[in-house]
């Protein structure tokens, strides 16, 4: 009976080990410090012709107890790396790609993050038939399934809570995949919640909220708005105008109007997704830079006016950027992230095989050949709402993209039964204290950042609220509640925890090796006493 009881402890205990063959047990190239915590990198395949790379950081916490949460950066197709390099995760690259750093405010100090590049194509996952007319149903189902395989590599992960996080387009993408697990007990028994970031959710209340935003926001000729609102709404006022139906069909009186005033953030000379940004440069003379917001821009315009047979400027990531201008300052610096993740020596740690893709922050095949089939998410997402699992929206209220009267407007109209109404969320450690407004209904919460942009949690925008609002929202407290603070310890104290609890990838997978070694020897010990 004893050895039958020891056989199936070492049985279990094999079955639930890690993929070895994706634990990252190489330095980082340029990256000095040392990690606290274990990285994993490799593929999921969801069919022959499709296999997604992700990249997971586990948790500084505990790997046991913390939740585990997937990514998805928007687009449509967008790699999610850029989450992890230049937003939430736990890496920062500078110096046009020669310095790797660590981000303190990572969200990976309370959770294990899944950095997922999706839809196949996208960053380093492989589409290997050619064929990039994805629907959103598609990468639903894609996504499904990968997440089903990736617990299939990490079945001790299973019984985490499990949260689906996202921005911009994931606005489409995180609600989709949220309804699928949600009624897929079986494979994701944990799973808890989602939050979107600056999503885009209903692209009526998108045009339409963006001419309010620019207009508002002094960025649009006062002549030409009152121009067009006095021809084109006559029968409804300013705000309630609806110049998306005016939009999309040339013959229409308001075309040029509605065309005009829905662009006009582009063309105010100011970052669309972050109005506040600025980069002083140097007096060296600048090498023009195309940045990786440029590229999802043309994402947003080809979705908005695909109907309209407009040909706008294109805006391609250039990934070689052989002639980058080292005299920038780091503000200016746009692809420091995709030119480390060329490396040859980096592809090769993160387990990528030399036939795939150079790395692009956005794929220009999957955006060109993406077909949106859904325009308002209202019924995925109250149907996520109706299952029981917590959901939180957010944005920053300088992006005049996917802006906060977009998201305000849209959570309003789900018809949920609202707790309280509109009030700050605080950070003690500032003043004024409020970070921005929080709106609770029943099942959904809904945030606002002030001063961030699209990309609420990069260094230029605010990256310790959003902190602060990703801790409180996994953990269910008031979002005015204070992140604790990194334990610091003295030299002496750092040697003994890092012995006991601490500890580094290299002391992981010695001791994950040497376990391995001594379970194979009780096992083979077992079958010697047979």
């Amino acid at each position: 009976m004893l050895r039958c009881l020891l056989f199936f402890i070492v049985f279990c205990r094999f079955s639930q080990a890690e993929p070895q063959e994706d634990l990252i047990t190489e330095q980082l190239p340029k990256l000095k410090e040392t990690l606290n915590f274990r990285q994993f990198a490799g593929y999921v395949d969801v069919s022959d012709q499709k296999s997604l790379f992700y990249w997971y950081t586990e948790t500084q916490g505990d790997p046991e107890k913390d939740p585990v949460v997937l990514w998805l950066n928007g687009g449509p197709g967008c790699s999610s790396l850029q989450g992890l390099l230049l937003e939430l995760g736990p890496l920062r690259v500078s110096d046009w790609g020669e310095t790797v750093t660590v981000n303190p405010l990572s969200w990976n100090r309370f959770a294990s993050i899944i950095f997922l590049d999706a839809p196949a194509g996208v960053g380093f996952s492989l589409r290997r038939d050619g064929l990039y007319n994805f629907t959103d149903d598609e990468v639903a189902d894609d996504n499904h399934v990968a997440m089903a395989k990736w617990f299939e590599k990490f079945p001790e992960r299973k019984s985490n809570d499990l949260y689906v996080m996202g921005e911009s387009y994931a606005g489409t993408y995180i609600p989709m995949l949220a309804h699928r697990l949600a009624k897929d007990k079986k494979n994701f028994p944990q799973f808890k919640g989602m939050a979107v970031g600056n999503g885009c959710v209903n692209d009526q209340l998108l045009f339409n909220t963006v001419i309010q935003y620019t207009y508002y926001h002094g960025l649009t000729d006062e002549t030409i708005y009152m121009n067009a609102v006095e021809k084109c709404c006559q029968d409804t006022s300013a705000t309630d105008c609806d110049f998306y139906s005016h939009a999309f069909n040339e013959t229409d009186p308001c075309y040029a109007e509605a065309q005009i005033l829905g662009s006009a953030n582009y063309f105010s000379g100011l970052d669309p997704y972050f109005l506040y940004f600025t980069c002083y440069l140097n007096e060296a003379p600048a090498t023009p830079s195309r940045s990786q917001r440029d590229v999802m821009i043309s994402h947003l315009r080809r979705k908005m006016t695909a109907k309209s047979g407009l040909d706008y400027e294109r805006f391609d990531a250039d990934p070689d950027h052989t002639d980058y201008d080292p005299t920038l300052p780091q503000c200016a610096h746009h692809d420091d992230y995709s030119i480390w993740l060329q490396l040859p020596e980096l592809r090769s740690v993160l387990h990528v095989p030399d036939d795939v893709q150079n790395y692009t922050s956005c794929s220009q095949e999957v955006e060109d050949n993406y077909i949106s089939t859904y325009d308002d998410m209202s019924e995925t997402v109250k149907s996520v709402v109706a299952s029981g699992v917590k959901v939180m929206f957010f944005n920053g209220d300088m992006d005049s993209i996917c802006n906060v009267q977009h998201n305000n407007q849209f959570m309003a109209r789900l018809g949920l039964e609202r707790i309280h109404r509109a009030k700050p969320w605080n950070d003690k450690e500032q003043k004024p204290p409020s970070i921005g407004m929080w709106t609770a209904y029943k099942g959904l919460d809904f945030l606002t950042i002030r001063g961030a942009g699209h990309f609420a949690s990069s260094d230029a925008e605010k990256p310790k609220e959003s902190l602060q609002m990703f801790y409180n929202f996994i953990k269910g407290n008031d979002y005015s509640t204070a992140v604790p603070k990194p334990e610091v310890q003295s030299t002496t104290e750092s040697v003994e925890v890092q012995t006991t609890s601490t500890v580094s990838p290299t002391t992981s997978v010695t001791s994950s090796v040497l376990n391995r070694w001594l379970f194979a020897s009780l096992f083979a010990l077992l079958f010697v006493n047979y």
